[in-house]
């Protein structure tokens, strides 16, 4: 006999399934140690399938200490002194903020080097004679795949000025800004067309086409990820002087490759720090050119 199992518990019946029944919920959304998924790929012109992640920090006094070090499987593996594993800026590079040290990891060099695995980053030293120290989210570094990459989306920012309640000022840090990436799991495209028309009267009230402008809206709908990172996206990278979103969703329909947008609006925040640390966003974007123009003058 298939069905339901029935049990009595004194004045009550219980309909316990035989066949458990899926949830839409997944515990590992919120009990699970979150790791941002990385690439490496040996092919060094096609950068959808490589990653890189920033990190910064300051100096107070000249006569301060910050040493960076990569660690894989909390074992050291390396200190970052030079360009063998990414873009290392000592204090000094930064003409604009000489006390500023900073380092872009390259993730297909430190795959080169030590393999895949899981991976993090520290910065210690003294800063004004107390110790400092910071320890970065986790990385899961693997060899490029489509199908492992699938239902993530990467968010590419360039800072060039200042944000008031950030530490650092990006004001001249480089030309063209200073670069984060990240990879979220989310999925990003939804692409809509807006309508805005300009039309006129004519002299028999005929409707005359004046200006007619198509924009396109973009979506993104994250999962749930650290209320850090969506607060440090919101508060500098979503607010970048250029912004670019890639999406790796095998079954989208269009392949959105480093589209260039505009932070609109949060359609959606759902917040669960309290108890989980964990949140997700669903993100309207304008596309950053909006060319799409039809004039009659």
């Amino acid at each position: 006999m298939s069905g339901l199992a029935i049990k009595v518990t004194g004045a009550r019946v219980l309909s316990i399934p035989e066949t458990p029944i899926a949830s839409d919920i997944c515990a590992c959304n919120f009990v699970c140690e979150w790791e941002e998924t990385v690439f490496a790929s040996p092919d060094t012109s096609d950068s959808w399938k490589r990653d890189y992640t920033d990190f910064l920090a300051r100096k107070i006094t000249a006569g301060d200490t910050l040493d960076i070090k990569l660690f894989r499987y909390g074992v050291e593996v390396a200190t970052i002194t030079d360009n063998s594993y990414g873009t290392y800026y000592a204090a000094g590079d930064f003409a604009a903020q000489p006390l500023y040290v900073g380092w872009l990891a390259d993730w297909s060099l430190i795959f080169a080097a030590f393999g895949g695995g899981q991976y993090y980053v520290t910065i210690s030293g003294t800063i004004v004679g107390a110790a400092y120290s910071f320890t970065s989210r986790k990385f899961r570094l693997l060899l490029w795949n489509e199908e492992a990459a699938d239902l993530t989306a990467k968010v590419e920012s360039y800072q060039s000025g200042n944000i008031i309640s950030n530490q650092f000022d990006f004001t001249g840090l480089l030309p063209g800004g200073w670069y984060s990436s990240i990879r979220l799991d989310a999925r990003f495209g939804k692409r809509k067309p807006v309508l805005e028309v300009d039309e006129v009267l004519g002299t028999s009230y005929q409707s005359i086409q004046n200006r007619t402008q198509v924009r396109h809206e973009y979506t993104l709908e994250t999962r749930y990820i650290p209320m850090t990172v969506l607060n440090s996206l919101s508060d500098k990278d979503f607010i970048g002087n250029k912004l670019f979103i890639t999406d790796y969703s095998l079954l989208n329909e269009y392949k959105f490759n480093r589209i260039p947008v505009v932070t609109k609006s949060y359609e959606d925040t759902v917040n669960d720090g309290w108890t989980t640390g964990r949140g997700r966003y669903t993100i309207l974007f304008d596309e950053r050119v909006q060319d799409t123009i039809k004039r009659n003058f």
